[in-house]
């Protein structure tokens, strides 16, 4: 943790009370954003999101979890294990986590807001809801990572975000690598529809470059071999086109009715094995 003056006057996450800057010496963590009094700083037990999020094995949790109840955390809060009841003061009511389904009292739950990641995977919910500090600082140095696999989670989601690009820039390079993997914030977006949106509008500037601007871009599409007609056979196409299927084999673009008419026989493939076999007798 690091010395800290800031600008306003922060809460200590140990002792829950006032950080008075000018005259306190208090510590932030670098990695998770907690604070704490410089004498409260050695009484921190929770273990640091940004020691979470960082382990190989760190995966974010795609289960709704359900409240497990008062009686199966011993009447106890999840992190503290300060004890809790609904009969008792009001500092002793139990605060509900929506990532963990546990329970925490008000020193460990202080009613931060965020989306639940298993929500938006099962519901296209992205609605914000209570969690635990441990919880929102978790979410917060993830947010923007790309954790998520859509082809693991539900159907629905899947289509409603199978937009098929060749790049997408600044804050969204890993689209680059695939167009699988998703960090939390992109899925929020989503569930508002401005992820589809940026989505579209930089699929249309880079296919506007590659089919008409750019020559060497155009030198990778293809001509269909397969059309009868003179003037679809001299026009460019590629396999990110509409109505067009791709030889499984050497991968050469063909119109699709073409290439069903000829039952899927593939003109670059016939061409390869007659060069082979012509080799092969001479």
């Amino acid at each position: 943790m690091q010395r800290s003056r800031g600008r306003r006057n922060p809460y200590c996450e140990v002792c829950m009370s006032t950080i008075w800057r000018m005259v306190q010496s208090w510590r932030r963590c670098k990695a998770c954003g907690l604070r704490a009094h410089d004498k409260c700083a050695s009484e921190v037990h929770r273990v640091c999101a940004g020691v979470v999020a960082s382990r190989r094995d760190f995966r974010l949790a795609t289960a709704i979890c359900e409240e497990r109840g008062l009686c199966a955390q011993d009447y106890a809060c999840a992190e503290c294990e300060a004890p809790l009841s609904y009969e008792g003061p009001a500092n002793m009511h139990p605060r509900l986590c929506e990532y963990t389904g546990l329970l925490f009292c008000s020193k460990c739950h202080w009613n931060d807001t965020w989306s639940i990641p298993a929500r938006i995977f099962h519901n296209m919910d992205a609605k914000p809801r209570p969690v635990c500090r441990a919880a929102k600082q978790l979410l917060a140095i993830v947010d923007s990572r790309p954790l998520i696999d859509l082809s693991e989670c539900s159907v629905f989601l899947q289509n409603a975000a199978k937009l098929r690009i060749l790049q997408y820039l600044n804050r969204h390079q890993h689209f680059v690598e695939g167009a699988d993997m998703y960090s939390l914030a992109e899925l929020r977006e989503l569930c508002t529809g401005n992820l589809l949106r940026d989505l579209e509008d930089i699929h249309t500037v880079f296919r506007r470059h590659i089919e008409e601007e750019c020559e060497i871009c155009a030198g990778n599409g293809f001509y269909c071999e397969l059309c009868e007609d003179q003037e679809q056979r001299n026009q460019l196409i590629f396999p990110f086109s509409e109505n067009v299927s791709m030889c499984p084999q050497c991968l050469a673009v063909f119109h699709s009715k073409c290439f069903e008419k000829r039952s899927s026989a593939c003109t670059r493939c016939e061409r390869r094995r007659k060069r082979a076999d012509s080799l092969r007798e001479d």
